[in-house]
């Protein structure tokens, strides 16, 4: 799902408006061309321009800004805004839109929309859908007409549209959340591409538009909450693109899987290789095996084990332990491997993740961070948790990034096998400090305790052990939990 960062032109300026009122207006940003550099930077993939003064002037007005803007990003742009004639459509393509939507015209001369897809083509003409308490809004929203928008909807796909912009009017500006039903409505009714807008407050209204994408939801547009700090762009592109993973870990041992509290007190859960294969047919989206005493006894993760696991699942895994060179990641990776978890190792030679990183790509390289809280912070524990590394968690977390981790595996010690939930500071803390994924570990003992380390937590993906090893929750269970909660997951 695409985010589209919102940039409303008025008078030269960025601005925000209250549910379309000219007198309710919040100036953000002199300069709109820095706003949408800064969005670009931040991760923006396309922008979304709306000439407010053209909306109420009925013609474009702001079309040498909008130049401005897409000259300097560089960025593919939609515009909407007062423009009603194919004449002003060419105008906007040639300041560099991509494509260009029609609002109010659409309602009052719908035969411009056959016209201009069948001159311009579909791609570069959307429908922009505005509507109150059912009914299709105009002229800027400040006039509601008496036909009903999945009507007009239907008229629109008939004249050859097959894009909408979906804006709830009553929502827009009012940071209450997106009008969720009636988007999915829209999508489900005409089954053509539709962008959600209006109302977008915080991470979970994304996550809760996710489930429409099977229904044709590409995208959603996100003004006021990026202007009020809310989130960041980067933080809305992050959640928009990924599912959230659910993740099985199993810790071995002799041979064995095993549990305990605190890397001690370990008690035997079972085959390693059977439980992979009930993991997979019961819907986990990763496996992690980690050998947790490789490093302290100095020895090398069973390739046996990672063949034979390799043969009877479909999914994803992760393997860790006494991983110290780069032919113990080779020759992981030649088992069967999807990609293979370093710590110690990292730690004490940072550089071991540079060359790791060049010869099999980051997407095959996780760093494992054992993390302890340590005065006002959290500090790098290996060896099983038995040694200190003297080094700053979050810190760390950003140096493997820069060095070309490409996920970060991040169990807190204080936490592990305790059933008290994540260490969520700790969590959120790295999540925030790095752009590639993080998977929280340590400490799930409920649903509840999942979906904070997806939420608060702002993690990727969720590991736990006990609860899905000794059957306290089921991977669907979880799965249903999270999704009823606006959580994307893979169902």
């Amino acid at each position: 799902m695409l985010i589209f960062p919102a940039i409303d032109l008025r008078k030269g300026k960025c601005v925000r408006l209250v549910q379309g009122r000219a007198k309710d207006e919040t100036v953000y940003d002199e300069d709109p061309v820095a706003v949408a550099l800064r969005w670009k930077k931040d991760g923006a993939e396309w922008l979304h321009l709306v000439d407010l003064d053209g909306a109420f002037a009925g013609e474009p007005c702001q079309l040498s800004v909008v130049r401005e803007i897409i000259k300097n990003a560089a960025l593919p742009a939609q515009l909407g805004g007062g423009i009603r004639t194919l004449d002003q459509m060419r105008e906007a393509f040639e300041a560099g839109v991509e494509r260009v939507i029609l609002g109010t015209v659409a309602v009052t001369d719908p035969d411009l929309v056959r016209q201009a897809c069948a001159a311009f083509g579909w791609e570069r003409v959307v429908v922009g859908i505005d509507a109150r308490d059912g009914y299709v809004a105009v002229k800027g929203w400040q006039d509601l007409s008496s036909r009903h928008f999945l009507d007009v909807a239907r008229q629109m796909k008939d004249l050859g549209c097959r894009r909408f912009v979906f804006t709830d009017t009553s929502k827009d500006g009012m940071l209450t959340g997106p009008n969720i039903q009636a988007t999915g409505k829209l999508a489900e009714e005409t089954r053509v591409r539709v962008i959600a807008s209006g109302g977008v407050s915080s991470l979970e209204d994304i996550n809760a538009l996710r489930p429409l994408e099977r229904l044709g939801v590409e995208g959603v547009i996100v003004g006021k909450a990026l202007y009020e700090g809310k989130f960041t762009l980067r933080e809305a592109v992050h959640a928009a693109k990924k599912a959230k993973r659910v993740i099985p870990c199993l810790d071995v041992k002799g041979g064995r899987v095993v549990k305990g509290v605190k890397f001690g007190d370990l008690r035997d859960a079972g085959d390693p290789v059977s439980m992979a294969a009930e993991y997979d047919a019961a819907g986990a989206d990763e496996l992690v095996f980690l050998d947790i005493a490789a490093t302290v006894e100095g020895r090398k993760t069973t390739i046996d084990m990672v063949k034979r696991i390799a043969e009877q699942i479909s999914i994803p895994f992760t393997v860790g332990g006494g991983v110290r060179s780069l032919d113990n990641i080779s020759a992981l990776l030649e088992a069967g491997a999807d990609k293979v978890a370093v710590s110690s190792a990292a730690v004490k030679n940072p550089e071991f993740i540079d060359d790791a990183s060049r010869k099999f790509g980051t997407e095959h390289l996780v760093v494992a961070i054992d993390a302890r809280r340590a005065n006002r912070g959290w500090g790098v524990v290996t060896h099983g948790g038995t040694k200190s590394a003297g080094i700053d968690a979050v810190a760390w977390a950003q140096e493997i990034e820069q060095r070309g981790a490409g996920e970060i595996l991040l169990t807190s010690f204080d936490r592990d096998g305790t059933k008290d939930g994540y260490d969520l500071e700790l969590t959120k803390a790295v999540s925030e400090a790095v752009d590639i994924s993080v998977i929280a570990s340590g400490g799930a003992g409920s649903l509840q305790h999942l979906y904070e380390g997806l939420t608060t937590g702002r993690a990727d993906a969720v590991l736990a052990a006990s609860i899905f090893h000794y059957r306290d929750y089921t991977i669907g269970e979880v799965k249903k939990y999270l999704a009823e909660r606006g959580v994307p997951v893979k169902l």
